[in-house]
């Protein structure tokens, strides 16, 4: 007897010996990748970092178009030909009476003008010249010049209402959320890209407890036969653990399919061709925080972008407000030019001693019978700030809310993670032994299977409290665009250092 149970154990460690040799060789020809690795690649290669550093450029340009509106604009309007042959009436004081007679006309204009906004007035100044050509033909042939050798402009609303100062203070905010902007963008890719690999990560370990199952299974499977066979185990515990073996199998040929469909997931998102001869390493544990709760919740309202785009809302009605209430009641315009010009037959004397020209027009409009639309107008834009005004106060709260249950659920899951790793120890040496206690008698199969059963939840509970944490360690990251590691704030150069 003693000698049959010395060649079971030796068959026993030879097969488990095949199996972790084999297991070893195969898992060497394949490439591992790391999280980091994974989060790197989808900040520099992935369709959705490159549709945000789009927005980021768009949105940078869109800033120096506004800067360079400022700059002075030089522009040359042509108009070389204005050709007209038509009909005309004209009066005949003589006869007092009405002629009609063709007529053929040609002109020709030209005008160089130099801009320029005055951001503190509200105003446009320009510089100009111009020359224009008149010539008709037929019996009364004409041609005559007229010049503008220099003039000097300005054009302004006088009733106080400066949009280029409102323009201003609108970009200036706008520039500012652009930076901070691609960071939390860049920052919540890297969250999805966690829960993608946490995915492919779960499966990829039930795939691993299955076929490892099997691998126990087998091992046990040889061993029951002759323990069957001598009348130390009942047939329907052989048939039981035959059953177990095959809902192993099964659940292999699943996890498999499974496995490369959160692959092809992962892989797309990552903008990666598809590998199937890549691993996923389990990473280890993300540091704990180092900020008290206090700390978080500011970082969260100081860099969110959901109150920063939300003061630029209550800016945006401020200017309605301020429009509305400085056009209730007149608007009044002032036009100014001043100048020189001359008219003449010949080109060369329409520059001669030319006359100076001055036109001033003040321009008033005065709304008698409105209807009260102005006055409507006025009280919609003051609803307007207000509804603002209560949306930043419901996005503070939210803010603080979400930042403090994010911080709690991380510590509590670190925790979680920490208890997790302990109970990880003892179920795999609770496996180890009652196996080994089954080989020699000692143990039944239930005990082993359940101790298997332990040592598969454990593992999978592992890795989904690991996930947990990275998934939290990213969204605080993201609420607070803050590294608590590193302690700088996250910004475009730390995210692209990463």
């Amino acid at each position: 007897m003693n000698s049959i149970h010395t060649i079971v154990r030796y068959k026993i460690i030879l097969l488990c010996t095949f199996i972790l040799i084999s297991s070893v060789c195969y898992a060497q020809n394949k490439r591992k990748i790391s999280l980091a690795y994974i989060i790197e690649a989808v900040k520099e290669n992935s369709n959705s970092a490159k549709e945000a550093e789009v927005t980021y450029r768009k949105a940078k340009l869109n800033y120096e178009i506004y800067k360079y509106s400022y700059k002075p604009l030089l522009k040359l309007a042509l108009r070389p030909i204005n050709y007209n042959r038509n009909i005309i009436q004209r009066y005949l004081p003589e006869s007092n009476q009405d002629i009609y007679r063709p007529q053929q006309t040609l002109f020709s204009y030209g005008k160089a003008i130099i801009e320029q906004k005055i951001g503190f007035t509200g105003g446009d100044l320009f510089l100009y010249s111009d020359i224009s050509a008149y010539r008709s033909f037929g019996p009364n042939n004409t041609r005559q010049f007229t010049t503008v050798p220099i003039g000097l402009g300005y054009t302004q609303k006088l009733l106080g209402y400066n949009s280029y100062k409102w323009e201003r203070k609108i970009e200036n905010l706008r520039v500012k959320l652009i930076t901070p902007q691609l960071a939390y963008e860049l920052e919540g890719i890297s969250s999805r890209a966690c829960k993608l690999f946490y995915n492919i990560l779960t499966i990829q370990k039930q795939l691993d407890l299955g076929k490892e199952n099997i691998n126990i299974c087998d091992t046990i499977l040889n061993h029951s036969i002759l323990l069957e066979k001598l009348g130390r185990l009942t047939k329907s515990n052989l048939l039981q653990l035959k059953v177990e073996k095959l809902k192993a199998e099964q659940q292999v040929i699943t996890l498999e399919n499974k496995l490369s469909i959160a692959k092809m997931e992962l892989f797309s998102f990552v903008n990666f061709p598809m590998d199937e001869d890549i691993d996923f390493e389990i990473p280890n544990s993300p540091k704990a925080i180092t900020l008290s709760v206090d700390d978080v919740i500011g970082y969260s309202l100081e860099n969110s972008q959901l109150i920063q785009k939300q003061c630029l809302e209550i800016v945006l009605a401020q200017q309605k407000i301020d429009k509305a209430r400085k056009e209730r009641y007149a608007d009044m315009s002032l036009d100014l030019s001043i100048g020189l010009n001359q008219t003449s037959e010949n080109l060369s004397k329409s520059y001669q001693s030319p006359l100076r020209q001055d036109v001033i027009s003040v321009g008033i409009t005065i709304p008698l019978i409105d209807w009260g639309i102005r006055k409507k107008n006025l009280k919609y834009a003051e609803e307007l700030l207000h509804e603002a005004i209560l949306k930043k106060e419901d996005i503070d709260a939210k803010i603080r809310r979400e930042a403090h249950f994010l911080y709690r659920d991380y510590n509590l899951h670190l925790q979680t993670l920490k208890l997790i790793q302990e109970n990880r120890k003892l179920a795999h040496t609770l496996q180890k032994e009652s196996k080994e206690r089954f080989i020699i008698g000692k143990e039944n199969l239930e005990t082993v299977l359940k101790a298997n059963q332990h040592v598969e939840e454990i593992e999978l509970d592992h890795i989904k409290a690991l996930g947990d944490c990275w998934n939290d360690y990213y969204l605080l990251r993201q609420y607070m665009l803050y590294d608590w590691e590193r302690n700088i704030k996250i910004d475009l150069e730390c995210v692209q250092q990463e």
